[in-house]
């Protein structure tokens, strides 16, 4: 697929809505709005990707001329971080602003059932109309109680429709669509979303020792609008990759111009074939802020080492640079990357390489044809005290 212009727009945007715990002052627990003088009304021809900082998690929300989808609405409870506040005033602005959505959601999707990805589901349900809502099925897992509750809704709400996507019903080359999974059909573009992998059956299984890690369930998402492409893998793993790269050999199915980097900038979740083969102009990480205090709690940054120095550095490489910008001209931004769990260090970033945990809320535009525009909440990335002096 042909490149196209990205434009970056860092600017901190106005910020609303407090969070129910007092933050320190580097990790903000307010909320990012999308007001309206910097996000007008979707374009027919606009697609927004909304990246939402809800601390060591991933909630994003894809917003349409005609529709938005959610897709998980996990994140992180700490004495910095607060995700369910964030994400439902997140949520709140956003349909304070896109009235005419009547607060409802025209797909929901959990990748996988681990906490960073359901914490906050709960509250979406009792807020929010969903219409279609997608998981793996399965019933397990940190997050498990999310997830069921998201079954449960559906089984209860008769103008609900769900699918749980099995690896085997996504068939090879062209991935899984279907009505319940692409609900969403505007007038003058027609978003095209579907699946490309699944829950990976345990029984007669093709590779049983790749099925005994929950993180390779994730349902994998690509979204098409007009020339723009967005691609996210949940929380896959390194050696589940092959078996995604081999399930679409031969064709441009991985081939994104986005990508929402793989489980949280983990070591393990990217590999060399998968970043050439995604090729992305655009990268964005799901993370929290890596806090020290906030060790020895479940689901954080600094304990996982989150993103490591080593995702970044192989995403860099392999990022298309045609017709791109760097992000802050020839001598890029500093951020904060790990080297392993609690050990971070600076490294300076020249690609178009965001995280919610440098930047806050992120927003990508998207034209149908093909042009991107960035928005963050902060005007520069937040790297903190935990990195040692020296750049890299």
């Amino acid at each position: 697929m042909g490149r196209t212009f990205l434009t970056v727009a860092v600017s901190a945007l106005f910020l609303v809505g407090c969070a129910s715990q007092q933050p320190s002052k580097r990790t903000s627990a307010k909320s990012f709005s999308p007001t309206s003088a910097t996000l007008s009304a979707a374009a027919a021809s606009t697609m927004r990707v909304h990246f939402i900082n809800v601390g060591q998690g991933d909630a994003t929300l894809i917003e349409f001329p005609c529709a938005a989808m959610l897709v998980d609405a996990g994140g992180e409870t700490s004495h910095d971080v607060n995700s369910g506040a964030l994400l439902m005033a997140y949520l709140e602005a956003f349909f304070d602003r896109r009235k005419d959505l009547n607060r409802t959601l025209a797909l929901f999707v959990l990748t996988h059932p681990h906490k960073d990805h359901t914490l906050n589901v709960p509250m979406v349900l009792s807020r929010y109309k969903i219409r279609n809502a997608l998981d793996n099925g399965l019933r397990k897992g940190s997050g498990r109680f999310g997830q069921v509750a998201l079954q449960t809704k559906a089984k209860q709400d008769a103008s609900m429709q769900y699918r749980a996507v099995r690896l085997s019903q996504v068939p090879n080359k062209t991935g899984l669509t279907g009505p319940i999974i692409d609900p969403i059909a505007c007038n003058r573009i027609d978003p095209r979303i579907s699946v490309l992998w699944g829950q990976i059956d345990k029984i007669n299984s093709p590779f049983p020792k790749i099925a005994k890690e929950p993180n390779n369930h994730s349902l994998v998402l690509r979204i098409e609008f007009g020339k723009a492409t967005v691609l996210l893998t949940g929380d896959l793993e390194h050696n589940a990759i092959p078996e995604l790269l081999k399930k679409y050999s031969g064709t441009d199915a991985l081939r994104a111009m986005a990508f929402q980097a793989g489980h949280h900038g983990s070591a393990n979740g990217i590999t060399t074939k998968l970043a050439n083969a995604v090729s992305p102009s655009l990268t964005v990480i799901s993370m929290g802020p890596p806090l020290a205090r906030a060790q020895g709690r479940v689901f954080n940054a600094w304990d996982f080492g989150h993103p490591r120095r080593s995702h970044v550095s192989l995403l860099a490489k392999a990022m298309s640079s045609e017709k791109s910008i760097d992000r802050k001209g020839e001598k890029g931004v500093l951020v904060c990357v790990a080297n392993g769990q609690r050990k971070f260090v600076m490294r300076r970033v020249k690609k178009p390489i965001y995280a919610t945990g440098w930047d806050g809320n992120v927003v990508a535009t998207f034209r149908s044809n093909g042009s991107i525009k960035v928005t963050t909440q902060f005007r520069k990335p937040t790297v903190g005290r935990l990195c040692r002096s020296g750049i890299s």
